[in-house]
């Protein structure tokens, strides 16, 4: 074992040769590698592997300015990591000249890209290189950039440079407000995609003209829903595609997706936790593999359907079939799924795949019987999976506490289930990153946590000082360690004594102070005192917490830094008075924070609606809390975004919707057409809008009263018609009305509204345009008779949709299955409506396909299964091979057929289509003896 004590003295030693050092740059002790560090006979090429860990203790190594003497370009001789490690700190003035060379351009724009490098290096770079387009780029992207470079690089001439400031979750919210008004849709669309872009602007930028912005505004996840129900009226696919795949979508919104033709925004269906079962089911049965991909890696998809999926999947892992690789991955991903049952991870096992093992390894839902099997596996991933796994139990992992493989006791020691008698065993071992495991344990014992807390490895005593079951001395002794890391650590931890938490607020370091500020378990006395601390970041934390005394939040209201009275103005806990202060104050973020918090009394929000700042007044408009009173008065704003705010608002009074309704803006008339709180009075007055838009709006909304849909379904513009025909609420006569409409959309559309009269239906299954017609076969209200004559339409997709129709009356059925087109014979085997003879009949269908529809429809009677397997094509055969209806012993037959693509699947497709059955097991030793014979 390594003697730590002897090996620190030896690495601080200034007379230990450059091989020694750099042997010990290996050592297992943290503090042994940081005198290395620090040493003057270090080697360079040591040092710069060190100043990965120990930048700071590098760069205060005294040999570095001598060095740099002899070396022309030091910037050269460094690694791409370790540059950047360098400049993360702020004493790297010795690389910061030889940065600015102009051969090592790449490598400075590398650091002003890097987002840990320090800021006072970034302010260096602007000021020295700002005349750089592309260094200006890159601090414009980077997330430790400083406000004030931030706000200077807002008006950047340059598109490029302002998009990355758009796109910076580091930018203030006033600037983000500035550039949301930008010419360039990129930086509105960088914007629009930005984590901390707020609610409001968001809702600015989803009525943007752009399609790029509305989908960023789609897809990001702090859009409101209503913003997200606005835009799934949307008709660009990209926007579907977006709300498909923003985790925020509402179930019922994904169902109304329409993503029957797009492959990506299904998939992006499959993959939303949030998507509604029933659609998941549907889309189990889509054929794209990588949707049935994805569906196998959400989180949400439900045991049933990953059986299901699980199922489709290993029947088409066949031998030199290009899909089977594809088809074993889908099957890991479900053998993964937290969801997946026991039952199917067991029939999975049967795979002979090493990554399906793994994943079933580290499933919880494993079985016991796999679980004692795979512990023994030869494959190190394998047991480490197991040994990791929450089910694993206690006998197991004790057999693998002494696992030959360090990793796989290192995962034993990170296990809350391990028993303690392991957890001993393993605080024993002399590696590292055991002991750090153990340390990290939350089951790990006291007396053990109390003997890793004097551990000689940094890291060690840093997991003991996070651990919430580390005992109070432990934590008391810790708040003294050297390491400002480990103290940092211990008062993060919210069971650090009173004591220790005073003693560490007054820490010469800022970086602990500030934990003790930000732990939730702080009293508020040292809160109170850490309210005057004179570091700001740690001001701006007690502002921001909602347990700070009133007296300290009036305190820091008052504050020189206006940094902190901003994050007081966002304290959703400050008092009323301390809002009155805060509305008065004299920087413009602070009174913007104030007006658009939904706790501002009512006194503040009107005297803020009459600041002499539009930015505030907006704030104001777009409040929640915003009283009927104030509303009205901002109606008369004189700028255009306010009144345009007040249009959209719900609550906005009825006379100031009629006096927006008037309004010389015609986006504003626009949005007080959008609004859904609209009385009828103010939709027939705008139904004689000039503007298209607002006249569009005004026939979509299901409150405009009838004659004014009846004025707009005779409106000479066919987008306006086509609006009232979509009208949930349009009447039976408007509906009679439009069904003689010159447009083919337009009576498309009345052709499928179920509410369409018996009368327009009959005229409209008449029409000369044969997608009238088809829509007309597809209602669910076409009448009996409506249908039979479509059944004899001249257009075979008409014919194929009555054939589909289950609506449709069985003799029309029997007509249809005579055909002669087999796509409309295909439709009628499909059909769930279709009575058993007719599939019968079907199965001696003369064209493959319709036989094969017939042999996978599970309603097909078991004789017509039993001739359509020994049907001449293969895939009429392999058909009924996967058909869940086909009995055992039909299997048992098809399990000897001579196509490998019949029979091959059949092993592990028996297993899982009878889940529930008890015979299963006999099923396949039957096939497997049938199979053995034959071959």
């Amino acid at each position: 074992m390594e003697n730590f004590d002897l090996a620190r003295e030896i690495a601080g030693n200034p007379l230990t040769p450059a091989e020694e050092l750099r042997a010990l740059s290996q050592s297992k002790d943290a503090l042994v590698r940081e005198k290395v560090a620090g040493n003057p006979n270090t080697s360079l090429d040591t040092l710069w592997k060190l100043a990965i860990e120990f930048p700071e203790r590098v760069l205060e190594n005294p040999v570095l300015p001598l060095l740099f003497l002899e070396i022309l370009d030091p910037i050269a001789q460094i690694p791409r990591k370790t540059l950047l490690k360098l400049f993360s700190c702020e004493n790297c003035a010795l690389f910061y000249q030889p940065l600015l060379n102009p051969q090592n351009r790449f490598n400075m724009l590398n650091v002003a890209r890097y987002n840990c490098t320090h800021p006072s290096i970034l302010r260096k770079l602007m000021s020295d290189r700002g005349e750089n387009r592309d260094l200006r780029d890159a601090i414009a992207g980077n997330s430790s950039t400083p406000a004030e470079l931030l706000v200077q690089l807002a008006s950047d001439s340059d598109v490029s440079v302002r998009c990355n400031v758009a796109g910076n979750a580091s930018t203030p919210i006033p600037i983000l407000q500035q550039l949301a008004k930008d010419e360039s849709y990129r930086i509105r669309d960088a914007i629009a995609g930005n984590s901390s872009t707020p609610a409001e602007l968001l809702v600015q930028l989803a009525s943007d003209r752009d399609v790029s912005v509305r989908c960023n505004v789609a897809g990001n996840a702090s859009t409101p829903i209503p913003i997200l129900q606005q835009l799934a009226k949307d008709k660009n696919y990209d926007i579907c595609r977006a709300l498909a795949s923003n985790p925020r979508t509402p179930a019922d919104l994904l169902a109304q997706l329409p993503s029957e033709r797009d492959i990506s925004a299904r998939s992006n269906l499959a993959r939303n936790a949030s998507t509604p079962i029933p659609i998941l089911q549907q889309l189990a049965k889509d054929e794209n593999l990588e949707i049935r991909q994805a569906l196998a890696g959400n989180s949400s998809t439900p045991a049933q359907i990953l059986a299901q999926v699980a199922s489709d999947s290993a029947s088409a892992i066949i031998p030199h079939n290009s899909q089977s690789r594809f088809c074993l991955g889908i099957c890991h991903s479900v053998a993964s799924n937290r969801n997946t049952s026991a039952l199917t991870l067991e029939q999975l096992f049967l795979i002979d795949d090493d990554g399906i093992r793994r994943a079933i390894a580290g499933n919880p839902n494993i079985p016991l019987e796999i679980l004692r099997q795979l512990a023994k596996d030869e494959n190190l991933a394998i047991r480490v999976g197991i040994a990791g796994n929450s089910s694993t139990p206690a006998q197991i992992l004790a057999q693998l506490a002494s696992d030959r493989d360090v990793w796989v006791r290192c995962h034993v020691a990170k296990n809350v289930n391990t028993p303690i008698p392991s957890l001993q065993q393993l605080a024993k071992d002399e590696n590292l990153e055991i002991r750090l495991a153990l340390a990290g344990n939350s089951s790990t014992p006291a007396q053990i946590l109390t003997r890793l807390a004097s551990d000689s490895d940094d890291s060690v005593r840093c997991a003991v000082a996070k651990n919430v079951n580390t005992p109070i001395p432990s934590l008391q002794q810790l708040a003294k360690d050297e390491n400002p890391v480990v103290r940092c650590a211990v008062a993060k931890n919210v069971n650090t004594p009173i004591p220790s938490l005073q003693q560490l607020a007054k820490d010469e370091n800022p970086v602990v102070r500030d934990a003790v500020a930000r732990n939730s378990s702080t009293p508020t006395q040292i809160l109170a005192r850490l309210a005057s601390d004179r570091d700001v970041s740690i001001r701006c934390t007690i502002a921001y917490k909602f347990n700070t005394p009133i007296p300290s939040l009036q305190q820091l209201a008052k504050d020189e830094n206006p940094v902190v009275r901003y994050a007081v103005a966002r304290n959703s806990s400050i008092p009323a008075q301390v809002f009155a202060q805060l509305a008065s104050d004299r920087d413009a973020s602070i009174r913007w924070n104030i007006a658009k918090n939904v706790n501002t009394p009512i006194p503040s929000l009107q005297q803020l609606a009459k600041d002499e700042n539009h930015k505030i007044r907006y704030a104001v408009a777009r409040n929640s809390s915003i009283p009927a009173q104030v509303l009205a008065q901002l109606a008369s704003d004189r700028d255009a975004s306010i009144r345009y705010t007040i249009a959209q608002n719900v609550n906005t009074p009825i006379p100031s919707l009629q006096q927006l309704a008037k309004d010389e803006n015609l986006e504003i008339r626009y949005a007080v057409a959008r609004n859904s709180s609209i009385p009828a009075q103010v939709l027939a007055q705008l139904a004689s809008d000039s503007y298209v838009s607002i006249r569009w709006n005004v026939a979509k909304n299901v409150n405009t009263p009838i004659p004014s849909l009846q004025q707009l379904a005779k409106d000479e513009n066919r987008k306006i018609r086509y609006a009232v025909a979509r009208n949930s609420s349009i009447p039976a006569q408007v509906l009679a009305q439009l069904a003689s409409d010159s447009d083919v959309l337009v009576r498309r559309t009345v052709a499928k509204n179920v509410s369409t009269p018996i009368p327009s239906l009959q005229q409209l299954a008449k029409d000369e345009n044969p997608v009238v017609r088809d829509a007309v076969a597809r209602n669910s209200s076409t009448p009996a008779q409506v249908l039979a004559q479509l059944a004899s339409d001249r257009d075979v997709l008409v014919r194929r949709t009555i054939a589909g129709n289950a609506s449709t009356p069985i003799p029309i059925l029997q007509q249809l299955a005579k055909d002669e087109n087999p796509v409309v014979r295909d439709a009628v085997a499909v059909n769930s409506s279709t009575p058993a003879e007719l599939l019968v009949q079907l199965a001696s269908d003369s064209d493959d396909s319709v036989r094969c529809t017939v042999a996978r429809n599970v309603r097909t009677p078991v004789p017509s299964l039993q001739q359509l397997a020994k049907d001449e094509n293969p895939v009429v055969r392999d058909a009924v091979a996967v058909n869940s209806s086909t009995p055992a012993e039909l299997l048992v037959q098809l399990a000897s057929d001579s196509n490998d693509s019949v029979r091959v699947p059949l092993l592990v497709m028996s297993a899982l289509r009878f889940p529930v059955c008890n015979s299963w097991r006999s099923i396949l030793t039957l096939i497997l003896a049938r199979w053995r014979r034959n071959d």
